[in-house]
């Protein structure tokens, strides 16, 4: 039977993290290991003392990064992981008793190579599947489906597993993606698709995403007035997978419309300077790293 291990990068998370790990401790399945990437600078005296005491019961593999960085503490995770499959889920869910036992019994295919996890959100988009091209089918999905997929080429950050070869296999999660990461779930979901492996969706293996709104990368990303981290993971997902496709352009015109003319920021001529002075030197800092990077080529 193949071996299996649950990480959790974790950022500015208290109680709810404890009780994300409590789920864990109910499995029917105990996970081989729980690895805890934790990249909070100062937790909660209650908190720090429930990690700690667990850390030395060996009930949970617990390590500390000095600077946050979500891609980087999932990389970390898969150094520390010695088992065949690794769990990634976010530091603020609900787990059934049978949720180490449903990724684990996915596996026995021998045809899947990872699992896109089913989320349960209230707040959450639903996009369905299949109506999208080009790049876009890689971003556009449903995962509160009820409908199993054998062939899919997404899964969200807060809740998916892989085989610990084909991390490795296809370069891990780029670190590059800075701030509240976002899409480097996607990057990493590109990679193991076009790599000629095999992601599945099953409704039956899910979670409940309570998306707590304190704490989490997001709180983090957003937490100076003029934050070019807010807008540069998405321009650098779209720089670095649809450039110099059309879809770039798209995208480009999207994530303006997105990052900066909001609602908030039309009704407040101060907030849209300052989000229109954060969106461009975003733009200049990743149009920068690629021209560094195609010169070191």
């Amino acid at each position: 039977m193949k071996t299996i291990a649950v990480a959790i990068p974790t950022y500015g998370r208290e109680q709810v993290l404890i009780d994300t790990l409590e789920c864990l401790r109910e499995q029917t399945h105990k996970p081989d290991q729980i690895i805890v990437v934790d990249q909070t600078q100062i937790h909660e005296t209650s908190t720090k003392v429930w990690l700690e005491k667990e850390s030395e019961l060996g009930f949970i593999s617990y390590h500390q990064l000095e600077t946050p960085n979500l891609p980087k503490a999932r990389n970390f995770a898969i150094d520390k992981c010695a088992s065949d499959i690794i769990i990634f889920i976010d530091d603020d869910v609900k787990l059934s008793k049978e949720f180490v036992a449903m990724h684990l019994k996915a596996y026995n295919d021998e045809n899947v190579h990872a699992v896109a996890g089913r989320v349960k959100q209230t707040n959450m988009k639903r996009i369905e599947f299949g109506e999208a091209t080009g790049i876009r089918q890689f971003m556009t999905f449903n995962f509160d489906s009820n409908e199993s997929y054998t062939k899919l080429a997404c899964f969200q950050g807060c809740h998916h597993s892989l085989l610990r070869d084909v991390l490795i296999r296809v370069g891990g999660y780029d670190e590059n993606y800075l701030g509240w990461a976002y899409r480097e779930e996607t990057d990493l979901a590109i990679r193991v698709w076009k790599s000629g492996y095999n992601i599945i969706y099953s409704p039956k293996i899910s979670l409940e995403h309570l998306a707590v709104p304190t704490g989490g990368c997001r709180v983090a990303a957003k937490a100076d007035l003029i934050n070019w981290k807010i807008s540069y993971p998405e321009l650098y997902f779209i720089t670095k997978l649809m450039w110099p496709t059309y879809e770039y352009w798209y995208f480009l015109l999207f994530s303006f419309r997105k990052y900066v003319f909001t609602k908030k920021n039309i009704l407040n001529p101060f907030f849209l300077l300052m989000a229109l002075l954060g969106y461009c030197i975003s733009f200049i800092k990743v149009l920068a790293f690629f021209v560094v990077k195609n010169e070191s080529e």
